[in-house]
């Protein structure tokens, strides 16, 4: 059975206007990974995610990604440890397990707005479902 961590990376996104870097790691194509950053990121900009530190090198528009290092491991968490290696090698927006140097991050507004949103979210989804139980009468 093949290890899809033998395809590790670690992976940097550099914002040309304000000079943050974000280091990430994946065991999928980087292209693969920035789709789900850049995914995230929309929603975020919706009210429907909550703020992580890479978003502040995806807000401008402006960035680079760069190939860090292929790191083939045996598992997720020795990739998470080669990538915490270069958060604490480089300087950088993220630190490992958190993204504690956002500007967002312990923010009340901000944690009572994605509160409102869950609840909004959770709301819409109750609606719809009950729409389709009355479609289905």
């Amino acid at each position: 059975m093949e290890n899809i961590y033998d395809d590790g990376k670690i992976y940097m996104l550099f914002c040309n206007t304000t000079g943050k870097r974000y280091i990430g790691s994946t065991a999928h194509s980087i292209k693969t990974r920035m789709n789900h950053h850049t995914n995230s990121y929309k929603k975020f900009k919706e009210n429907k995610h909550t703020h992580l530190a890479i978003f502040e090198v995806l807000e401008n528009d402006n960035y680079v990604v760069q190939l860090i290092e292929k790191y083939s491991c045996k598992n997720r968490d020795e990739l998470c440890e080669r990538e915490k290696f270069w958060i604490n090698t480089l300087m950088c927006i993220n630190v490992w397990g958190k993204n504690i140097n956002s500007k967002y991050n312990q923010n009340k507004e901000h944690k009572e707005r994605v509160k409102a949103t869950n609840k909004i979210n959770y709301e819409k989804k109750k609606q719809q479902q009950k729409q389709l139980e009355l479609n289905n009468l």
